[in-house]
This record gives C-alpha cells, sequence and structure tokens, in this order.
C-alpha cells in the first residue's frame, strides 16, 4: 500500500507463488510527463507518429496500457514546441489549471504563425472577423478563430485558439495576445465583425475600446448603401410586422446596415464557415488535446 502523504510503497503482505493472470491496467501510474519526456525523441523523428502508436509502444515496451488521453495530453507540449521551433517568430501559448491535488489541466491553447503576422500587417484589409463554435468530436470544448480578408477578398487565417468553455476570461486571454501579436493598439482604425455573444462584446470593449464593431448577419440583406433606400424598405417593414420593425431599429444601426457604417465601408457581413473548416482539421488531422 502506499503510505499517506508520501512518494513509497509499503508491502504489508507478499504471496510468493502467483497463479493470476498478470494486470496491464496500471496506466494511471504513466502521467502524461512521464510520456512526453520518454516518447520526445520519438515524436521529433517519427512526424506521423499515430496516438495508438505510442499506446501499443508502451504496452510493448513496459507492459502497461495507457489511455488515448494520456498520450493527447503528452503531444500537447510537443505540438508547441514544434510550432516555435519550425516556425521562428509564431506565437503558441498553452494555458493550464492547477488543481488542489497539483496536477495541470488543459484550459486553451493558443496559436498564430509568423507568415500570418506579416500577411495581414502588409496585405489585408483592417476588417476582422471572430468566431466560435464548439467541438462536438471525442474531445469537447470550443474553438476560437479570428480571420481576415487578403487583397483578393479571400479568407485569411490569422489566429485560433481551443479553450475548455467559451466564457470571457478566455476570450480576454484571446483578444490580448492577438494585440501583441498584430500590433493593433486600442483597436483605431480596425473593424471586427462577430455575433452578438455577450462575453465576447464585454472584452472587446475592455482590450480594444476604439475598435467600430458589427454584427455578422448573415441572413440579412446588407445591399442598402444609401440611408434613403434603407427607410423606405424599413417604412414597408413597418406596415407588415410592426414588432419586426421596432425590434430591428432598437439596435445598433452602424453595426449592422451599411448605409450607417461610419468609416470603413466594406460589403461582407458574414465570417462563418472557417470555424467549421478548422473543426474538420482538428478532427480529422490532428486530435491534439482532451480538455480534461
Amino acid at each position: 500500500m502506499r503510505k499517506y502523504n508520501e512518494r513509497t510503497f509499503q508491502i504489508k503482505y507478499m504471496i510468493k507463488t502467483h497463479l493470476c493472470a498478470r494486470n496491464y491496467n496500471f496506466g494511471h501510474f504513466f502521467s502524461c510527463n512521464w510520456l512526453e519526456k520518454h516518447y520526445i525523441k520519438d515524436i521529433i523523428w517519427k512526424l506521423k507518429m499515430t496516438l495508438l502508436e505510442m499506446m501499443e509502444d508502451v504496452n510493448r515496451n513496459y507492459s502497461v496500457k495507457v489511455s488515448k488521453g494520456q498520450c493527447h495530453r503528452a503531444r500537447v507540449w510537443d505540438y508547441a514546441n514544434e510550432i516555435l521551433r519550425s516556425n521562428p517568430g509564431s506565437t503558441c501559448k498553452v494555458g493550464v489549471t492547477v488543481n488542489p491535488d497539483g496536477k495541470n489541466y488543459f484550459q486553451r491553447f493558443y496559436a498564430c504563425f509568423k507568415a500570418f503576422k506579416d500577411g495581414w500587417n502588409r496585405g489585408c484589409i483592417h476588417v476582422i472577423g471572430l468566431d466560435g463554435c464548439f467541438l462536438k468530436g471525442q474531445f469537447k470544448g470550443d474553438i476560437l478563430t479570428i480571420i481576415g480578408r487578403d487583397a483578393n477578398n479571400h479568407v485569411y487565417p490569422i489566429a485560433w485558439v481551443v479553450v475548455n468553455v467559451e466564457i470571457k476570461d478566455n476570450w480576454t486571454w484571446f483578444l490580448q495576445l492577438l494585440v501583441d501579436d498584430l500590433d493593433v493598439d486600442c483597436g483605431s482604425g480596425l473593424v471586427f465583425i462577430s455575433d452578438q455573444h455577450k462575453r465576447l462584446l464585454e472584452s472587446g470593449k475592455a482590450i480594444l475600446p476604439y475598435v467600430e464593431h458589427r454584427q455578422c448577419a448573415r441572413h440579412a440583406a446588407a445591399t442598402n448603401t444609401v440611408e434613403g433606400d434603407f427607410v423606405a424598405k424599413m417604412e414597408k417593414m413597418k406596415k407588415i410586422t410592426p414588432n419586426g420593425y421596432a425590434w430591428l431599429m432598437s439596435r445598433n444601426l452602424e453595426s449592422w446596415c451599411r448605409a450607417f457604417f461610419t468609416r470603413r465601408k466594406y460589403e461582407y457581413m458574414s465570417w462563418l464557415g472557417f470555424t467549421f473548416w478548422m473543426i474538420k482539421l482538428l478532427h480529422g488531422k490532428l486530435n491534439l488535446v482532451q480538455l480534461s
């Protein structure tokens, strides 16, 4: 038995002759730190080493069965270090929470490549989109993304983060790292498009007080660039549905109608799509982390 508050074991009773089958289910003694330490060279030299191969190798060499989650967590730090090694100037952060038991648990993972930083600063429109959605695969959590548009109006990825839950603290952490990477100061001259997520809006106002915010409105017609046309169509709507008219007019017109945009006239009102592409990539190729 293990002695209380000590790292040693005390044997109180021993059976000399064993007739039972050998038990391989001692994987809980093998922490992700141990796996990382013993398999760092294998992961570096075998970039396509799968989790199943790692599990089989541990079972073959140490006669112990480890879970897929343990192998996932062991690769998170290696993946972050490899990004920094192979892409100098990139930013990669791993956030953990320390529980009372002294163990580290995954909280969030941020990545922004050097090439994306340089490309955005040199050739992209200063309009960015922020979006987030759930990870519905084996490992739960949320993926938050920030994207832009290049000179050809193509989607331009900037940064992404995997978090345990979409809350204000994680959005604030994400935006603060983005401000440092893109050097956008307090958001002067910058426009960002997002949904009406309350925590995101609060974080955006705190980190980027001078940014111009617009609402993602893929379901709304964004063709009215003249105020008179907008007023005429809204009067028609008022006759059909007074409640709908009142609700729309109570919103900030500068955030969703092109006729009232104050600074940068930009026709794209939606940034959905890239996040779902990222989810397919994470589920199909990387499968890096278990959010525990």
